[in-house]
């Protein structure tokens, strides 16, 4: 399998992208330098989970709209700004 269809396949985790990355860096390949960037801002799943569950437990209230108090938080503004851009997609199909 190329590079670029083991990035893109839909089993490839942050470890397995992370290797091929380092391995390849030096090669100009332009997805690769993509995804550095990509990479160097991506927790993984388990720790954008934990930092989204976080956000929900502690503000989400039914039919409220809550002010989040980052500082209260200890994550960085950047990974409490994609928490709650993912929380804000998820729709209700109750």
């Amino acid at each position: 399998m190329n590079i670029s269809s083991r990035i893109s396949h839909q089993n490839a985790d942050i470890e397995e992208i992370k290797e091929i990355q380092q391995k390849h860096k030096n090669k100009g390949k332009d997805i690769l330098n993509n995804f550095f960037l990509w990479l160097s801002n991506n927790k993984g799943v388990k720790q954008e989970f934990k930092i989204t569950k976080e956000i929900f437990d502690t503000y989400a209230s039914p039919n409220a709209v809550s002010s989040i108090k980052c500082k209260e938080l200890n994550w960085q503004s950047g990974e409490i700004q994609k928490a709650i851009y993912r929380l804000s997609v998820i729709e209700d199909n109750q």
